[in-house]
């Protein structure tokens, strides 16, 4: 067999295990009971569809805080619900179409989007594809069935990252494109879409216009929207800016929030609270991210052990993620799994990005835009765990980018630096997960939900 055929052969192999997995992650997605009546946040972008289907003018309240794109994400489940599978005596199709909707993505950013990370640092082989899928899709199981933001606006992010790595001015082009529908969709991604522009002008002044005209593009409907309804040329949607400086007590003392939305308990928010840093928000009363980062300066060791706490908090998911069941034992398992997931992979992407051949300059520098970002809004705003999606779906791409290089004979240049990397990363995840266990099991933890009151 010739190099050409043996090149081509493997290229198919990869195809026809991508479309394997795929399909497997899909079935398996949705062999699951769907959510018959979405609460919260779910509720609102669901019945914000659901305007644009009846013809209905649009939700005011809820785009009066969610940025207008959302209101159409849900729109093919709302449409194909309410034309064709509605009235029902079981209940409404529209939350099945849903969990069908949010399989399929899955699945593609599964066994698509996130190998073309990998393929960043080695090429593609079927167990780099099995390697990224399978992990990837045990991650995004549970947010599969509710009409949620987080999985979209991560899937625009990473798609974001590989068009911009690809540095083609049309790929430039829709990577804005990209980052502004996550944007819109999550405004917190804002502080990491602006630090990857800013790195990615500092080396391609030029070609950084195309990033910002895709993202300024993908704005032009809350910018109209806002015009029409408040007479505001913002990209933000008009509430959202006074909502954010209601939260500085939760930002200033929250370790996680967590929403109880599904449960036979208490239902509604409930936050891990700091008792130290409660007191020193509630005695300083910051009113903007200036004076917390004040309060955090002037204590610095009482910051200190909250922003860890945070890190740990970010990482140790309940298995019931996007939201939070009272079930320690279950709990514990799986954050223990997404934390180990997320430190080591970390780890191995860190290596491999400060000793890639093939990465340039600026792509490592995109990467670790990513990590800064992430850190940054660690700090300043209270913190969910679906607002650590993105890193932990790129940690399990440094994970398989290892794998596939062990398994085609990777020979560390320099081995002592290698093996360092990861007893450093696994005694980082010992630190965390006790700190996790300490702050979110047992009486330790139940104690954190109610001392803050």
């Amino acid at each position: 067999m010739s190099i050409v055929e043996e090149i081509s052969t493997d290229k198919d192999s990869v195809k026809t295990t991508q479309i394997v997995a795929f399909a497997t992650i899909f079935l398996f997605l949705i062999a699951r009971s769907p959510i018959w009546e979405m609460k919260w946040d779910a509720s609102g972008y669901i019945n914000s569809s659901l305007y644009w289907v009846n013809g209905s003018s649009l939700d005011p309240e809820q785009l009066y805080i969610r940025g207008f794109l959302t209101s159409i994400v849900y729109w093919l489940p709302s449409f194909v619900g309410m034309k064709f599978l509605e009235p029902s005596v079981f209940g409404t199709y529209i939350f099945v179409l849903v969990l069908i909707q949010n399989s399929v993505l899955i699945s593609w950013m599964s066994a698509y989007l996130l190998p073309r990370i990998v393929k960043l640092f080695t090429p593609i082989s079927k167990i780099t594809v099995w390697a990224t899928a399978a992990p990837s899709a045990y991650v995004m199981y549970g947010f599969a069935p509710y009409s949620l933001m987080d999985i979209w606006a991560v899937a625009a992010m990473a798609f974001g990252l590989v068009l911009i790595l690809k540095e083609r001015t049309f790929a430039l082009a829709f990577a804005g494109v990209a980052f502004g529908i996550a944007f819109n969709l999550r405004p917190s991604n804002l502080v990491t879409i602006l630090l990857i522009i800013f790195g990615f002008t500092l080396f391609k002044k030029q070609k950084s216009a195309f990033v910002i005209s895709g993202f300024l593009s993908a704005q032009l409907p809350q910018i109209v929207y806002n015009q029409v309804n408040f007479g505001s040329w913002s990209i933000i949607p008009n509430g959202l800016t006074k909502i954010g400086g209601l939260n500085q007590v939760l930002d200033g003392a929250s370790i996680r929030y967590d929403t109880v939305g599904y449960s036979q308990f208490t239902v509604g928010g409930i936050s891990f609270c700091d008792v130290n840093m409660y007191k020193l928000v509630k005695n300083f009363d910051p009113q903007s991210k200036i004076d917390l980062l004040e309060m955090f300066l002037r204590n610095p060791i009482s910051s200190t052990v909250f922003q860890i706490k945070k890190l740990a908090g970010a990482f140790w998911w309940p298995v019931d993620v996007p939201y939070y069941d009272h079930n320690p034992v279950v709990n514990t398992v799986f954050g223990a799994v997404i934390l180990l997931l997320t430190t080591m992979g970390a780890g191995a992407l860190i290596y491999l990005i400060s000793k890639s051949a093939t990465l340039n300059t600026l792509s490592k520098t995109i990467f670790y835009a990513v990590f800064l970002g992430f850190g940054i809004n660690l700090v300043l705003y209270h913190s969910e765990t679906r607002y650590g999606l993105l890193v932990v779906l790129l940690a399990v791409c440094g994970l398989a980018a290892l794998i596939t290089l062990v398994s085609n004979g990777f020979e560390p240049i320099n081995r002592l630096r290698f093996e360092r990397t990861f007893v450093v990363s696994f005694l980082i995840y010992c630190a965390l997960a006790a700190i996790a266990i300490f702050t979110f099991s047992g009486s330790f933890g139940l104690s954190h939900l109610k001392q803050c009151s």
